[in-house]
Formats: structure tokens, C-alpha cells, sequence
């Protein structure tokens, strides 16, 4: 079952789950030692990975980079497969979050419908491209549909 879903930064992810009213399975992406922990929360999946594409790597900003795999990817959307409301959040509930969330919801919608919806939960949208890309993988989407994915969200964003 496909139930609400949250894109958010860390701070208000905290702020909301400290309702214990709320019960959101939730994906915590952040930075390698930035990690924050919800001990109050049953379902989280914690993944640590830096919000880095291949092509920003190159200009070496940062030592020991540690970037998204196929794996994580993965984890993620079978995580979120298993239904209720979902909370996903990174640091800034921009890049890293949105491209997990857009995978998931593209399991369940057209590119389209799924990037508009993903704009509507979250204005602010800008996919890691990088993690789009294993995302599309293990979704099992062509090269050329990574690409057409892509050129809707570049559409749907100037659009806005």
C-alpha cells in the first residue's frame, strides 16, 4: 500500500517525529559521521553517504568521500515498499531525499505524474544525479530512460 510520503531536512524530520502521534517508516540519509539517530522511532533505515555526484568528486572537496551505491539505493525502496506513510529526510531535504523519493515513486507512477508529485511534496526538489542513476538501475530503466527522466525534471523546474 502506497501511503503518504514526507521529503524533508533534518531538523524538521526531528520536529515531526516527535509526534508520538505520527508512525512514518522513515529513510535517514546523511553525511558519514553527521548521523542522526530516532530511538523513539520503530522503522528507520540509516544510511550514511556524502551528497556528491561523480563529476562534483573531481573537483576533490572532500578526503574520504563516501557516495551512494546500487545497494543503499536499494534498501531504500525495498524499505519503502513495505507501505504506510513514509518520511524521508537528508540534510537539507534536497537532493539526496528527493532522488530516493523520486525512485519510489516512480515504482508506482508514470515519469510524469511521479515528477510532479515529487515537486508538489517538496518545491525545492534538485535530485542527486548520481543517485538518481542507481536508482533508475535498480528500478531496471534504460540509460535513455535515466535521460528522459532527467530532461522532465530540467522541464518541470524551469516551469515552475
Amino acid at each position: 500500500m502506497f501511503g503518504s510520503l514526507k521529503i524533508t531536512d533534518v531538523y524538521t524530520a526531528t520536529e515531526i517525529l516527535q509526534d508520538p502521534e505520527k508512525d512514518y517508516r522513515v529513510v535517514s540519509i546523511m553525511s558519514p559521521n553527521h548521523a542522526v539517530r530516532f530511538p523513539n522511532i520503530k522503522e528507520v533505515l540509516y544510511l550514511e553517504f556524502h551528497d556528491f555526484t561523480v563529476e562534483e568528486l573531481q573537483l576533490n572537496l572532500v578526503s574520504s568521500p563516501v557516495l551512494a551505491t546500487k545497494e543503499h539505493c536499494k534498501q531504500a525502496l525495498d524499505f519503502l515498499d513495505k507501505g504506510g506513510d513514509a518520511l524521508i529526510h537528508c540534510a537539507v531535504g534536497k537532493r539526496r531525499s528527493t532522488a530516493i523519493a523520486l525512485g519510489h515513486l516512480l515504482k508506482h507512477f508514470s515519469v510524469d505524474k511521479a515528477v510532479d508529485m515529487l515537486f508538489s511534496i517538496r518545491s525545492i526538489a534538485e535530485p542527486n544525479t548520481h543517485i538518481l542513476q542507481l536508482v533508475c538501475e535498480v528500478l531496471g530503466k534504460t540509460e535513455d530512460e535515466y535521460l528522459g527522466i532527467l530532461s522532465t525534471l530540467v522541464h518541470r523546474k524551469l516551469n515552475r
